[in-house]
């Protein structure tokens, strides 16, 4: 067992516990300030992964950064496309996930994008057109609106899996870049 992460409605209970190498990171019961290796204090902690290198990915949402300042500068805004990725703005990151490549994807939920920070730490958006809507099955993510992403994986073939919540909606991006809903009708419900 690699990572374990959880959080309550209203993020009042809040768990985290990942385990990498010789690091055991445990939060609990919101707000919690945890202070990492580094001395960075953590705000409130979204989403913790761990990814291929034995460590872990941890979104943290009020400083609008993700740990290990891999992304974020600290300032809310959308930025940085095509450049270094610590030099990016960023607007809520919310979830993160990682793939086989060693490729970080995180949610930049106020911006409706799903970005993507490569192993040597540049940031390109590889959903989302930011702005909230639903369009774009059949064609480039880039330019499909999302509406309030709240969760993304990497399958086992690497296709991106997005929770596009407002949308109501599972919608995947392919490798090729071509983004396609996989469940959900746009209305909420069960069936």
């Amino acid at each position: 067992m690699r990572a374990i992460a959880g959080l309550g409605k209203g993020h009042a209970h809040l768990f985290a516990i990942a385990f990498a190498m010789s690091c055991l990171v445990a939060l609990a019961a919101a707000p919690a300030i945890v202070v990492t290796k580094s001395q960075r204090t953590i705000g409130e902690a979204r989403s913790i992964q761990a990814d291929l290198s034995e460590g872990f990915l941890l979104s943290d949402d009020p400083t609008q950064n993700v740990i290990t300042t891999m992304a974020g500068t600290g300032t809310t805004g959308f930025s940085g496309d095509n450049g270094p990725a610590i030099s990016a703005k960023l607007y809520y990151p919310y979830d993160v996930a990682a793939d086989a490549s060693g490729n970080t994807y995180l949610i930049d939920w106020n911006n409706q994008r799903i970005r993507k920070v490569t192993p040597d730490g540049v940031i390109t958006t590889v959903a989302g057109n930011g702005t909230i809507g639903f369009s774009g099955d059949g064609g480039a993510a880039t330019s499909a609106q999302l509406y309030a992403p709240n969760g993304v994986g990497v399958d086992a073939t690497g296709n991106l899996v997005i929770a596009d919540t407002n949308n109501h909606r599972i919608r995947k991006v392919a490798l090729s870049g071509i983004i396609t809903t996989i469940a959900g009708t746009g209305s909420a419900g069960f069936s």
